[in-house]
């Protein structure tokens, strides 16, 4: 056997520590994406649950009687299990303001804000509606 071809049957030590370090970097790259769309994700689902409260809210204003609109209680806490966390939702109703109406029809604008706080950080959702008297 020459010496040339026995220097060419493997890898060094150091060649393969450079490659398992390049290897350590880019699976901790990938897990640091991978956290953050998982984050990013709970964000949206948290979002999509104080739309949907929102939603209900107003689906609640809009099915009462008209007289009884400045009535509805604020803040209320509403709690949601989001995956494995209970979120604690703020919904918060701002006293309705009366629109003139040259019908001489009774309009009101209501406006619910929904409040909710994930790692230590405040997000809030505003839905704003014209409710009208029937008659």
């Amino acid at each position: 056997m020459t010496k040339d071809r026995c220097n060419k049957q493997g890898f060094t030590l150091i060649e393969v520590m450079v490659a398992l370090l390049i290897l350590a970097f880019g699976l901790t790259a990938s897990m640091v994406g991978i956290m953050k769309a998982l984050d990013q994700n709970m964000r949206s689902e948290m979002r999509n649950d104080a739309i949907k409260i929102a939603q209900e809210q107003e689906e609640m204003v809009r099915n009462m009687p008209y007289t009884n609109i400045a009535t509805l209680p604020t803040p209320q806490t509403i709690s949601r299990q989001v995956r494995n966390l209970l979120v604690n939702y703020t919904v918060t109703f701002t006293q309705p303001t009366v629109v003139a109406s040259p019908l001489g029809m009774g309009m009101t604008l209501t406006q619910f804000t929904i409040q909710w706080t994930y790692k230590k950080q405040q997000y809030y959702y505003v839905l704003q509606t014209v409710v009208r008297q029937m008659q």
